[in-house]
């Protein structure tokens, strides 16, 4: 919703056509991730130059993965019509998030039904919204108005 309330267009694209709204809810996901898993080296070792003990906390950077050139044609922009491939948003493997698919209707639901009800608002300028970084980067507060 961070992103909408600054995109009119976008907005008014997913208002005027409900059935992107799965294809858009991968696209936020690929553009806006927001996990950082955190791993523990098991052993010494060199990765790429770079010394790792065992027992060294690292925090791997993923949504980077999903905003590279080499993998997406201009990664920044926001595509509802992109191929998104988001292998990262929710981890991978045995660490698959395993409210992934649940999280993933909530956001279709969000943008079906807000929407075509609230297609023009904005992020509150009285109001900042706060977001919270970590493993699992979060909004806190996204105040946002619109007129009744």
């Amino acid at each position: 919703m961070h992103f909408l309330a600054g995109s009119p267009a976008h907005r008014h694209q997913l208002a005027e056509d409900p059935s992107i709204s799965g294809a858009a809810a991968e696209e936020f996901l690929r553009r806006f991730a927001l996990t950082n898993p955190g791993r523990t080296v098991v052993a010494d070792m060199d990765f790429h130059g770079v010394a790792m003990k065992a027992g060294d906390k690292v925090m791997l950077a993923t949504p980077f993965g999903a905003v590279d050139p080499r993998d997406y044609d201009d990664p920044l922009c926001v595509d509802f019509t992109r191929k998104s491939n988001t292998k990262t948003a929710f981890g991978a493997g045995p660490h698959v998030c395993p409210g992934s698919m649940l999280a993933r209707i909530e956001i279709k639901i969000l943008l079906e039904e807000w929407l075509p009800r609230i297609a023009d608002f904005a992020l509150d300028p009285n109001d900042p919204p706060r977001f919270r970084t970590g493993v699992n980067g979060s909004v806190e507060k996204l105040p946002l108005v619109w007129a009744v």
